[in-house]
């Protein structure tokens, strides 16, 4: 992946994510977090979970399988990922799943199925899935994911 047109030469409304006096712009931040050599994340059904849809049926809880990216040329052991829950509105913070693995260098993979149960136990609100992983106690990478509970 190219970052098309970094920093701007001069004052003026562009794609990049840097400004001509060099201070970042939003964009910027964002593909920082995108960049990660260790990039945590998972996939899960959308970024809006409806508790209205449980009254008639259905699922009453997420579930996703987490997955870590290494980009480095170096394996790491005694790795930590915890996944978390964060309210954004009302400070409801709640950890999901928690599990140890190895990194291999180069790779990606994915870990143990996360299973959390919204309906009935979370207030309707906006919300982060927060992916994070620790190498010997440091962490090493931070990602998060909006989502809205309704």
């Amino acid at each position: 992946m190219f970052q098309f047109m970094f920093m701007d030469a001069w004052p003026a409304i562009t794609w990049s994510v840097v400004s001509h006096k060099r201070v970042p712009k939003k964009g910027y931040f964002t593909l920082q977090q995108a960049y990660q050599p260790i990039l945590a994340g998972g996939d899960f059904r959308g970024d809006h979970w409806s508790v209205k849809q449980q009254f008639g049926g259905g699922d009453d809880f997420v579930a996703f399988s987490p997955w870590v990216i290494n980009d480095y040329q170096r394996s790491f052991e005694n790795c930590q990922l915890t996944v978390s829950l964060r309210g954004k509105d009302n400070g409801y913070e709640r950890i999901l799943g928690e599990q140890l693995f190895t990194l291999p260098n180069d790779s990606l993979i994915t870990l143990d199925t996360v299973r959390f149960k919204y309906f009935g136990e979370v207030d309707p609100g906006n919300y982060e899935i927060i992916f994070k992983v620790e190498h010997e106690g440091s962490q090493v990478s931070l990602n998060q994911y909006e989502i809205v509970i309704d």
